[in-house]
């Protein structure tokens, strides 16, 4: 919602702005107006085009990060954070989470993460380690989390913080230690659903039903309005759909007609054995 904001008030800006200056140039309204929106919506294309484009190719997306430790594990993750804060913070790798000090004080970072909400047990477990430690500040880095997080932080009276994934993002951003973004896969064009595919799910018996149905509701819809050339257009192009589900043999009903084959035949075996 923020982005839509801005991407708006930007471009408000830059209308008024150009409005003005061609205004005052050309004196006539309508024109100041047509020039500015061509002017907005031309500069809009080129740096989606050129520059937004770069920009988002060089660096990789939060949701992208976030896959990008989830795949890869808390422990490298808990890794590659160390390295990218340990000469700011003094951090040390400990497995999976990271000590480090901060004004004076001693602190542990712990990155969780996973699709599914952090527990309580979990907590629990951060808990535990923090006691031992003496932690001071405590700080739990993941995506999905709610409420039961903070109470049982509140409950075991410990100081535990959560850093949001677009906060991990935005700071590794401003230390330029973003991971490459993810390769896109090359699909081969095989691979990919075709014509005839697409024809073979509308082309079916069932839909067939459905294409008389809709002929039969056109042609009572074209006696009771006037528009009778529409509907009888429209109610002749469903009844030729019809007949198409018709003629054209499925390969859903082929496929279904297979099982139903390979069922009876197994069905006709075990009846054979008895």
């Amino acid at each position: 919602m923020a982005k839509l904001i801005d991407y708006i008030a930007v471009r408000l800006v830059a209308f008024a702005a150009l409005f003005i200056i061609l205004h005052s140039v050309f004196g006539k309204f309508v024109l100041s107006v047509i020039l500015s929106a061509l002017i907005v919506a031309a500069g809009s294309v080129v740096y989606g085009k050129f520059f937004a484009a770069k920009i988002k190719r060089e660096h990789i997306s939060a949701e992208n990060l976030f896959k990008f430790f989830l795949t890869n594990g808390n422990a490298f993750a808990a890794e590659y954070i160390c390295k990218n804060i340990k000469a700011e913070y003094n951090a040390a790798l400990e497995g999976d989470f990271i000590s480090f000090k901060s004004g004076g004080a001693d602190g542990l970072i712990f990155p969780v993460f996973k699709y599914s909400k952090v527990s309580k047990d979990e907590v629990l477990k951060i808990y535990r380690i923090a006691k031992e430690r003496g932690a001071k500040k405590v700080l739990l880095i993941t995506k999905n989390f709610d409420r039961d997080v903070f109470l049982a932080a509140e409950d075991l009276n410990f100081p535990l913080s959560v850093i949001k994934i677009p906060v991990l993002h935005r700071y590794l951003k401003s230390l330029r230690a973003l991971p490459p973004p993810p390769r896109k896969v090359q699909r081969n064009k095989k691979d990919l659903p075709g014509l005839k595919l697409a024809l073979d799910g509308v082309l079916s018996a069932k839909n067939g039903r459905r294409f008389l149905f809709a002929t039969l509701i056109l042609l009572i819809a074209s006696v009771l309005t006037p528009l009778k050339t529409y509907y009888y257009t429209m109610s002749s192009i469903s009844f030729a759909l019809a007949v198409l589900c018709a003629a054209v043999p499925s390969k859903q009903t082929a496929r279904a007609e297979i099982f139903t084959v390979e069922k009876s035949t197994k069905k006709t075996n075990k009846n054979d054995t008895k």
